[in-house]
């Protein structure tokens, strides 16, 4: 731990935090870390985002950034010795000059990084764990770096937090210490609504009427969402059912990539499948779907995508990995990893209630809305704000 003396007196604290994220563009915990920065006003925050990367986030865009409060500084980090030596001078040249009171180092590599910078900067230090369970489909760089990390996680960090519950208990099963660590949930983005306009939007977009049941789900397209149990569901119920699709958004879910339009024609709905890529507004795509599926397998921690849906009322079934359970409460189903046969049930049973609800179109709106209002009460972004704020305030005897 680091033991240094903390000061006394409040009014002299540096009250800057940097972040250091493998990269600063939309995603999870991105996204949740734009959300803490955007409204932890009482804190400045420098975010360093260590890899070159196109679609970061711009600071300009930024809500509640007055006079520079928040600053978003990119390491352009390549895999070769000259960019790390690049990398690293400008990080100490940027903590030099703003004197950080907490560095907040956000997954596994940036905690890895902090095993060097806590040699030669000496400050509070976080680490912000997102991650769930592995499998044997985790990237084994991933599991060694965390693994390493484990042996550390009681000497670097002042403090771990972790994003679920269920994050918490798997790594300090597999080593990481639990002196001090704490469980902050992610917070709800308020944008995520149920909306008719939005809703109306998206099914105009694609030219589907209020008779078409859709099915969506929206995650890169990766091992861990396992996109094939989707599909192979999708085909054995509703393959020929001219009023139903299927949506799929995400990186990598597009007419470029062949592994994924093969699957597509090997369950035979390449005609009943919406292949929408990457997307920024997934509010509008929750609106316009009908029901929302996740088949992920291992690595959740908190599926902010989850909540997202949640929060547009949509019914939601997914599998029982992370803090899934505690999102959706009892208003959502969930299913064992790799149970089809209970996938398929579910999905025949929401595909005829869908129906039987559009008899009465005023109801269905009805129900969604008030489920939108139920989660929108559930794990704020104003919650998880404070909660980061209170550990903050701790660390600095605030």
């Amino acid at each position: 731990m680091n033991n240094k003396k903390r000061p006394k007196n409040s009014q002299n604290i540096n009250k800057i935090i940097f972040h250091v994220i493998p990269n600063f563009i939309p995603g999870g915990a991105e996204n949740q870390l734009k959300l803490l920065v955007e409204g932890s006003l009482d804190y400045k925050h420098v975010i360093i985002s260590i890899k070159k990367n196109p679609n970061i986030f711009e600071e300009s865009k930024l809500k509640n950034n007055i006079k520079g409060r928040i600053k978003i500084i990119s390491l352009k980090f390549k895999l070769n010795p000259l960019s790390l030596l690049y990398s690293l001078s400008i990080l100490f040249k940027t903590l030099r000059k703003y004197k950080p009171s907490i560095i907040q180092y956000w997954m596994y590599h940036a905690q890895f990084l902090s095993l060097i910078i806590s040699c030669i900067y000496k400050t509070k230090i976080i680490w912000c764990i997102r991650h769930g369970s592995f499998s044997k489909k985790t990237k084994y760089s991933t599991r060694i770096i965390s693994k390493i990390n484990s042996f550390f996680s009681g000497i670097i960090p002042d403090l771990i937090i972790y994003n679920s519950n269920s994050g918490k208990k798997i790594h300090e099963a597999n080593g990481y210490s639990s002196l001090n660590s704490k469980y902050i949930f992610n917070g709800g983005n308020d944008i995520f609504r149920f909306s008719k306009t939005n809703r109306k939007e998206f099914r105009d977009e694609l030219k589907i009427n209020e008779n078409i049941f859709i099915v969506g789900s929206i995650a890169r397209y990766s091992p861990q969402k396992s996109h094939e149990i989707l599909l192979e569901c999708f085909s054995s119920l509703l393959k020929n059912k001219k009023n139903a699709k299927l949506v799929l958004c995400g990186r990598g879910l597009n007419r470029r990539n062949f592994e994924l339009i093969n699957l597509l024609k090997k369950y035979d709905i390449e005609n009943s499948t919406f292949l929408c890529g990457y997307r920024s507004d997934v509010n509008r795509i929750l609106n316009g779907i009908d029901l929302y599926i996740s088949t992920s397998s291992f690595g959740e921690g908190f599926p902010n995508i989850i909540l997202e849906a949640s929060y547009t009322g949509l019914p939601i079934i997914a599998t029982d990995v992370g803090d899934t359970k505690k999102i959706i409460s009892k208003k959502g189903i969930l299913f064992d990893i790799g149970d089809k046969e209970s996938l398929i049930t579910n999905l025949s049973d929401q595909y005829k209630l869908f129906f039987e609800k559009l008899e009465n179109d005023e109801k269905y709106f009805l129900e969604r809305k008030n489920l939108s209002d139920f989660y929108r009460t559930k794990f704020t972004t104003k919650q998880m704000i404070n909660n980061y704020t209170s550990e903050w305030n701790k660390l600095l005897c605030i």
